[in-house]
């Protein structure tokens, strides 16, 4: 450790070793009392932390010595390949994480991120390498870190550049941000709904005491809800002319979200078609879904979650049951 804290050289060799007292430490199963050595890795030490700076002192020095000219094969001391060395501090990190049931903080995604991601010095497929351990590892970061890392960093990549593991990517992290929105704002919805009930009688004693002469309160024109500009969904559209005054950005996420293709669109009118197109799609699926829940409202809910609307078809079956989610 107190090599690796060093930052000196390349340290694959001490990452191995590490992974290898790791996997054969007893006090991680049985004997639980005791101190185990992850919990003294990550408490005393900060691995995670050291992991993640090797990892860019690393990257520094190789893209140093080749002068920016970094291959797959590019040895390491002439033993190992850079390739090898990116996977086995992830590797590490992933099996502490696993293994010491803990979550990445937001602060450490970040820092990985833009370690393997957002690096000018991070070769094409370092960051494949890295895109790929975001995408298995999701389960490893907190709820907020995955909204939060959304929100400062992988929402802010151009979708019209990404490659299928970026783009893979991009849409599990998005999928998690808008379930969370949603769910967010369900619960809002029902504690307004009991704090509304709860304060419906001592409404209705105040309005006895109110002036016979007094103006009635009108709701404010022009008021519209809140939009979060920052991940767009169809939800957030409330017209057909408002699709019009988004950014290519904005309406390349609805496309993603619905799962529409944007490989082709060059220009920004071609994106507004689409989105116009899902737009009419949707409120007429709306439109009918009305219809079926006025003779059963659990008709058309997804047999799965049992909150959403049914929206996709099972192949090669056909049958209608789940939300595209489920």
């Amino acid at each position: 450790m107190t090599d690796l804290q060093r930052n000196q050289g390349w340290l694959v060799s001490a990452l191995k070793h590490l992974y290898e007292l790791l996997l054969h430490d007893l006090t991680n199963t049985f004997k639980i009392s005791e101190p185990d050595l992850i919990s003294l890795l990550v408490n005393k030490h900060d691995i995670i932390s050291a992991l993640i700076q090797s990892l860019s002192t690393c990257q520094l020095d190789v893209w140093n010595k080749t002068h920016g000219h970094v291959t797959i094969d590019t040895l390491v001391d002439g033993r190992f390949t850079h390739e090898e060395s990116i996977k086995t501090h992830l590797d590490l990190l992933s099996f502490l994480l696993k293994k010491g049931n803990l979550y990445l903080i937001l602060k450490r995604s970040e820092e990985l991120w833009d370690t393997l991601i957002t690096n000018e010095n991070a070769s094409s497929f370092g960051r494949e390498l890295g895109l790929n351990w975001f995408i298995t590892c999701v389960e490893d970061l907190s709820r907020d870190s995955k909204l939060a890392l959304f929100e400062k960093r992988i929402s802010k990549l151009d979708l019209s550049n990404l490659s299928p593991k970026g783009f893979e990517c991009y849409k599990l992290y998005f999928a998690r941000y808008n379930l969370e929105r949603f769910r967010r704002a369900k619960r809002s919805s029902n504690d307004s709904n009991k704090s509304t009930l709860s304060n419906t009688s001592s409404s209705n004693i105040n309005s006895s005491c109110v002036n016979e002469h007094s103006e009635p309160i009108a709701p404010i024109e022009g008021a519209s809800p809140r939009i979060n500009y920052a991940c767009m969904t169809l939800n957030d559209i409330s017209t057909l002319e408002s699709i019009d005054d988004l950014t290519a950005q904005q309406l390349q996420q609805i496309l993603v979200h619905n799962y529409g293709s944007i490989a082709g669109c060059v220009e920004k009118s071609e994106l507004i078609s689409k989105v116009k197109l899902l737009y009419h799609d949707e409120k007429q699926k709306k439109e009918s879904n009305a219809k079926i829940s006025k003779e059963d409202p659990n008709e058309n809910l997804c047999k799965v979650c049992l909150d959403a609307n049914i929206d996709c078809v099972v192949l090669n079956c056909g049958h209608l049951c789940t939300c595209i989610r489920c």
